[in-house]
């Protein structure tokens, strides 16, 4: 998978690549192997927004995804930190105030078990409601030049 021999003396690998690979752990190398065959997945925030306007509200989860089921991760309550550092390292990114067209590939996530009884558990309070805020996770292109290099089986 990820081989520092590899990095460092692939024609197209990039000198920070070692040190990207010192901050990686094995769970994100995971996800990074997961995106070689899909460089796109929607994400979204489950959030408690008061019904009154301007009184705001609160997140409840953020970078929610189905990349750890994909991806085998062991602890899924971990990824959306673990997408955090990938995103901190340039090999991620979340285009700010930015969706996928395709509103089907929200659903298993605004539908999933997990965000319906979030949704219950806000709308029991009269004055809240639920709000997904929809986005996605892409690689940058520093992040496919490190797959391309150092993570895709050759």
């Amino acid at each position: 998978m990820i081989s520092r021999r590899e990095a460092i003396t692939d024609k197209n690998a990039h000198p920070g690549f070692v040190e990207v690979i010192k901050n990686l752990s094995s769970e994100e190398a995971k996800i990074l192997k997961l995106f070689t065959s899909r460089q796109v997945f929607p994400l979204i925030d489950v959030r408690a927004e008061f019904k009154e306007r301007g009184k705001g509200g609160r997140d409840i989860i953020t970078n929610m995804s189905q990349i750890g089921t994909l991806s085998g991760c062991v602890d899924i309550s971990l990824v959306p930190s673990l997408l955090d550092n990938l995103c901190r390292l340039g090999l991620l990114q979340i285009p700010s105030g930015m969706h996928l067209t395709n509103e089907d590939l929200y659903k298993p996530l605004e539908e999933s078990p997990e965000s319906q009884a979030i949704k219950i558990a806000i709308e029991k309070d009269e004055k809240q409601k639920v709000e997904f805020t929809r986005k996605y996770i892409t690689l940058t292109t520093y992040g496919k030049q490190f797959c391309d290099t150092c993570v895709r089986d050759k």
